[in-house]
């Protein structure tokens, strides 16, 4: 084993370490640790006690599972077994400060959106032990959802889980994606029930019905699914509070994206508001539009289930949009645009649906 300290004062331990009667590595309490190479700590089992000399190293023997402790922490006296609780095969404490906060994973590139990060694999000793985390019995990875730049830092994350009688090194079956728009797909290729959960901020308020306030940013509901469930949570309401006005919105798909707000939504399919009959809301059973300016909503639920909606040919996208002619602030009458509000309704939208993508 060789050893070198570097200019940022983090040790770089390379090499082979081989003892039938185990191996021990001492690491000062302030210093990082980077292992290269192809590297297996072994599991050991012998009495443990965890000292500490004058130059604040720590020496770990004993009878435990663990293969490694990592802890950041000054130790002021000697500790020994029953002192110190070790939970697990790798202990590592941490302040939960930034930079001691955990473990990080880091991939060395991510030029491209699916470019893969790192994770982490179960599996068993019992037939090969699988040469990619991919190829576990279960696995956690993550990916890059775009290339990777200081203004770009996109993340989706994948759960899988092999199924029964496949055979060693043999990719595995992703299970579940949690993509970085708030996606939840529960399914293998992106094909299974999709989970979308998304806030949405109302800012741009016009006293004409069907028009945008906002479209969903980049998400999709991919053509022939079926939007089984949707729901909307008051997060804020606004300040358009006032006698004769409103803030109501509805939820619409449409086939044409990037339709601004202001603009008259194209051809638009509601599926949560009063033109669905399916809509519910926490105050009453009645169908109603969604209320952003009245300050006792705020909390509240809007649902629909039992109203499905089916999908033609074309992919869609989904919109906020004003719901009848008198949203806004001042004397206006309906069909006259409106002062927008100072502070914006914000919602979270729910939607539920299968399909694939």
């Amino acid at each position: 084993m060789s050893s070198r300290r570097t200019t940022d004062k983090k040790n770089i331990l390379s090499g082979y370490i081989n003892s039938t009667s185990g191996g021990r590595i001492l690491i000062p309490f302030n210093s990082g640790l980077t292992v290269t190479g192809d590297t297996t700590l072994f599991h050991h089992c012998e009495p443990v006690n965890i000292t500490q000399n004058d130059n604040n190293k720590r020496t770990i023997t004993g009878s435990t599972y663990h293969e490694l402790v990592i802890d950041p922490q000054v130790f002021d006296e000697v500790y020994t077994k029953g002192e110190l609780l070790l939970t697990g095969t790798m202990t590592i404490y941490n302040t939960g400060a930034d930079g001691d906060d955990g473990l990080l994973i880091v991939g060395t590139d991510a030029g491209s959106a699916d470019d893969r990060l790192g994770g982490i694999g179960f599996d068993s000793h019992d037939g090969n032990i699988p040469s990619s985390i991919l190829e576990a019995s279960s696995y956690i990875s993550g990916y890059a959802s775009e290339a990777h730049a200081a203004g770009d830092k996109g993340g989706n994350l994948t759960f899988g889980a092999t199924a029964k009688d496949d055979d060693d090194d043999t990719t595995s079956h992703e299970r579940i994606r949690i993509n970085s728009e708030g996606v939840v797909t529960f399914g293998t290729g992106g094909v299974g029930l999709h989970i979308i959960s998304t806030e949405i901020t109302c800012s741009a308020v016009r006293s004409v019905n069907n028009t945008v306030i906002a479209e969903v940013p980049n998400i999709k509901i991919p053509a022939k699914s079926i939007v089984d469930k949707v729901a909307v949570i008051i997060k804020q309401t606004s300040d358009l509070d006032v006698s004769d006005w409103t803030h109501d919105v509805n939820i619409q798909l449409s086939a044409t994206t990037g339709t601004a707000a202001d603009a008259t939504i194209v051809s638009g399919t509601e599926i949560l508001g009063q033109g669905v009959g399916t809509t519910q809301s926490s105050n009453t059973a009645a169908s109603t539009d969604i209320s952003l300016g009245y300050a006792p909503d705020l909390k509240e639920v809007w649902f629909s289930y039992g109203g499905r909606t089916f999908l033609g040919d074309d992919d869609v996208y989904i919109y906020v949009c004003n719901a009848g002619n008198l949203n806004g602030a001042g004397t206006g009458t309906g069909g006259v645009e409106s002062g927008d509000p100072t502070t914006p309704g914000i919602i979270q939208i729910i939607i539920e649906y299968y399909g694939m993508d």
